[in-house]
């Protein structure tokens, strides 16, 4: 086996990972400006009113990135945001990671963008590319976090 699919293999079965930074957020997002604006107008915004820390937004992991990177990332990040518009396949397979590892991220989509119907069955936040849409975006999103801190700070 070549040294860095043993790496990669080996980073995934580490036995204890580490305990879950409370407070900590992170926005996985695809490399677009559309996100960038998702990011600074809604998300940010909707971390610090629910006092998570805003300064984690992460770019899609892609494939040069280290298993051990992305599993660190999920494994103790508190809140995790996935933007889905683009379902690109790195973006789907980190989302799959936080579905593996027991993880519960909450999904935010453009309206009208087709979202598969496994993930459409949970509960995606919609929103509009505007303005007013990103407002719109900033206050349901501020409420699903605030929903999910309750229930997972609860258990």
């Amino acid at each position: 086996m070549p040294e860095y699919e043993r790496l990669q293999i080996e980073t995934l079965l580490q036995p204890k990972p580490a305990p879950i930074a409370r407070g900590s957020g992170l926005f996985v997002m695809p490399a677009t400006e559309v996100c960038d604006t998702v990011y600074h107008f809604a998300v940010r915004s909707a971390f610090r009113k629910n006092e998570i820390d805003a300064s984690q937004a992460v770019a899609v992991f892609d494939t040069d990135s280290l298993l051990a990177d992305v599993w660190k990332y999920l494994s103790t990040i508190e809140v995790i945001v996935v933007e889905l518009t683009t379902l690109q396949p790195e973006l789907m397979y980190v989302l799959g990671m936080c579905h593996g590892m027991g993880r519960c991220p909450i999904l935010i989509v453009q309206k009208g963008e087709d979202v598969p119907f496994d993930l459409r069955a949970l509960r995606c936040i919609e929103y509009e590319p505007t303005r007013e849409g990103f407002f719109e975006l900033r206050e349901n999103l501020t409420r699903a976090v605030r929903t999910f801190l309750s229930a997972s700070r609860a258990s």
